[in-house]
């Protein structure tokens, strides 16, 4: 029936393949079909042929972050954040930014969510061409990830990397999820602990999958010299998952959200 579809996007044959394209969407590169075009399947039309087509991709969303901090004795951390974002992570960061009032209030957007931050500095790369990834370096100071407590320091490692609701909130799902594209979110943290402290308290390192890979989370810190070194990677390599997956892939973000949630604890030697 032709009122079944709402859209036309457009098909080139290239070296044997069919790019699909969709113009609409000026922040998006060529290659990279929107987000509400990846649902499914497209009935493709032209003087030769007419065929239905799947409406796939071969990008994900990939975001990476890497945290450079130093732990003071007040409980409060400074350093540096360096976040590079590509493909469907950076058309999202990328579209937020160009559509705040300026690039201070982006980044005060990025912190909304603290009620203390002093920002030094930031620096953005390729912020407007879209055929890069979207950068930026943001050189900041907080006490709302750590605190002090007599003799101890308490510190939230994962900082505003951290995913602190899980997405799935319903009790049942009758229906697909579709996240339409992979997705790897990766934060790696570098934390210079505070002359005359040592570590009380860490957390577990933990590896969680979720059937044959389709999805996995890892989460891996240790100590080295005056140094705590922390890794997480959430990776979502299938991007459609059936209902009735819904109650396991809940609980493995459940998991990550407890895992995120985990402190540090430092005592004063």
């Amino acid at each position: 029936f032709y009122d079944q579809f709402n859209h036309v996007i457009a098909a080139v044959n290239l070296g044997g393949e069919k790019l699909l394209l969709d113009a609409l969407k000026n922040l998006n590169p060529y290659n990279l079909l929107p987000y509400n075009n990846l649902n499914g399947e497209g009935f493709l039309v032209s003087k030769e042929e007419f065929e239905w087509i799947p409406l796939t991709t071969k990008k994900k969303h990939n975001h990476s972050c890497i945290g450079k901090f130093a732990l003071s004795s007040d409980g409060s951390i400074n350093g540096t954040l360096q976040v590079s974002d590509k493909d469907y992570a950076a058309f999202s960061s990328r579209k937020d930014y160009v559509y705040a009032d300026s690039e201070k209030d982006y980044v005060a957007e990025l912190f909304e969510d603290l009620s203390d931050i002093t920002i030094e500095s930031s620096t953005f790369e390729s912020a407007k061409d879209i055929y890069q990834p979207f950068k930026y370096t943001i050189d900041l100071s907080t006490t709302d990830y750590s605190s002090s407590v007599n003799d101890y320091l308490y510190v939230n490692p994962m900082l505003m990397e951290g995913r602190k609701e899980n997405p799935f909130k319903m009790e049942t799902r009758t229906y697909p999820i579709d996240y339409a594209y992979p997705l790897s979110e990766n934060f790696i943290l570098t934390l210079a602990i505070p002359d005359g402290y040592g570590v009380e308290a860490l957390p577990e390192n933990e590896v969680i999958r979720f059937g044959e890979k389709e999805a996995e989370f890892k989460y891996t810190i240790a100590v080295k010299e005056n140094e705590i070194q922390l890794i997480s990677k959430v990776k979502i390599n299938t991007p459609t998952f059936s209902a009735d997956k819904y109650d396991d892939l809940k609980q493995f973000y459940n998991l990550i959200v407890a895992k995120h949630a985990e402190q540090i604890v430092l005592k004063k030697l």
